[in-house]
């Protein structure tokens, strides 16, 4: 019977990954924010947007320093000519560094805002204030308010500058070049995904019906940015883990096309269920470190196991196609031309 070769696995896959350049080198990013009369504030990180969030994230930064809404920042298209280099966007460190310079930024900002309401109020020196819903009041005296653009609008009559460059420098650290040991990040992410699957002995076919991605980013800043961040990741690691190959023939990638180079779609995979956990942490804007690398990383290493754990097979060589399952081996005919290679 058809239900009799299918069996049931399950896997799990932890990590604990750094972020940062780390011993690679010394790790800066640079921000620049600037309040215009109206209010609204102009802002441009040197991290490169990718189409991961960064410019949500960063507008979210900013927008919590100065207590004004996300849509009263403008995000800047990127140009070096206009911000100090950052170094690339990658080793999981967007969040965590450039989120940093957005927020050292925005608190130089609000710190001149401050000076100007403690003047103009004739407060004692060093006055508190909370900068929220658009408008500043003193601390434990609400009443005592006064409207964001109206504070920006006297700062501007004083010939206060309402620019600022923020700068977020991560702490040094090194490995012994002789020992290769050593501290080679100052902070790092943690995960863990399950995955349960169902493996068709007679086909070999592997579906993904569920999986549980548990991870620590620190503080979440974009619940729903991070929350797409895992669902994008989980799937692209199910596919780095069923079905994405390439294969070369005499210097010539064979797969042309996505009916050759096969990427899951979300008819390939079940529920993914997303847990946060937020641990404390120095570094980073309230402590928020990273996420998109980690949950991708995960995903196969669970697949893997849960297939192992259904069929008692160990198999070593992603992806865990029909192939892999059935024969414990791919095939790739060198003198075949498939699908878009006709």
């Amino acid at each position: 019977e058809p239900k009799k070769l299918v069996r049931k696995g399950i896997g799990l896959a932890l990590s604990f990954r750094g972020c940062s350049l780390g011993a690679e080198g010394i790790d800066t990013t640079a921000a620049y924010i600037s309040l215009q009369q109206d209010g609204k504030a102009c802002l441009l990180c040197g991290l490169a947007e990718n189409g991961q969030g960064l410019k949500t994230t960063y507008s979210i930064v900013a927008s919590e320093v100065l207590g004004i809404p996300v849509g009263d920042i403008i995000y800047m298209e990127q140009n070096t000519s206009l911000i100090p280099d950052s170094g690339p966007t990658v080793a999981s460190r967007a969040t965590l560094m450039g989120g940093g310079a957005v927020k050292s930024a925005a608190e130089q900002v609000r710190s001149r805002l401050a000076e100007v309401l403690n003047e103009e109020w004739d407060l004692p020196k060093g006055s508190k204030f909370v900068f929220e819903n658009n408008r500043v009041h003193i601390k434990n005296i609400p009443e005592k308010v006064i409207d964001f653009y109206d504070l920006v609008s006297i700062a501007y009559t004083k010939g206060i500058n309402l620019a600022a460059l923020g700068w977020y420098k991560g702490p040094h650290v090194d490995w012994d070049e002789e020992t290769g040991q050593g501290p080679a990040y100052f902070t790092y992410v943690y995960g863990c995904q399950i995955a349960e699957v169902s493996v068709n002995m007679g086909s070999g076919e592997v579906y993904v019906d569920e999986v549980y991605a548990v991870h620590d980013p620190g503080r979440v800043i974009n619940k729903l940015g991070a929350e797409g961040q895992v669902y994008g990741g989980v799937t692209q690691g199910a596919g780095y883990g069923l079905f994405e190959e390439i294969n070369v023939h005499d210097g010539f990638i064979k797969e042309l096309n996505y009916d050759q180079y096969l990427i899951p779609t979300s008819m390939d995979i079940g529920n993914i269920n997303i847990e946060f956990l937020e641990g404390e942490e120095t570094y980073g804007p309230w402590g928020a470190k990273s996420l998109g690398e980690p949950t991708l990383e995960l995903t196969a290493a669970a697949i893997a196991n849960a297939v192992r754990n259904a069929t008692g097979i160990r198999l070593f060589n992603l992806p865990l196609n029909l192939e892999e399952v059935l024969l414990k081996r791919k095939l790739h005919p060198d003198d075949l031309k498939r699908g878009s290679a006709l």
